[in-house]
């Protein structure tokens, strides 16, 4: 694998991978130390962790041009009801500001209950 030039012209219509270039690929691995912790490497993390360039990161500009007041935030924690927690959050930033209102928090359980009625 290490020292292996593949063609890219082995590439199927699509763009991927056909037989032969995988034949190819195949072909080219030698188990050598290298092949084995590219190997190991591919086994044991995520792509976008092998993929990402360092050197790219570091030119990122992460600053914004413009700034959204928040009064805080509530996580859904995974649970598919972004769309929701998102809203509530702008709604509540409003409430709290307009009201001169302490940390309070919408009932977001309130809220995915009409939902869920409403597509019923």
């Amino acid at each position: 694998m290490s020292g292996t030039g593949v063609s890219a012209q082995k590439q199927d219509k699509k763009g991927g991978i056909s037989a032969e270039m995988l034949t190819e690929i195949r072909k080219g691995y030698e188990g050598t130390a290298s092949d084995k912790a590219i190997k190991n490497a591919l086994n044991a993390a995520a792509i976008n962790v092998l993929a990402a360039n360092s050197e790219n990161i570091a030119m990122i500009d992460t600053h914004f041009s413009d700034e959204v007041k928040t009064k805080g935030r509530t996580n859904q924690k995974s649970s598919g009801r972004c769309w929701l927690f998102s809203g509530l959050n702008v709604l509540r930033a409003k409430m709290i500001e307009k009201y001169d209102l302490g940390a309070f928090t919408f009932s977001q359980n309130y809220v995915f209950f009409y939902d869920q009625l409403e597509k019923a």
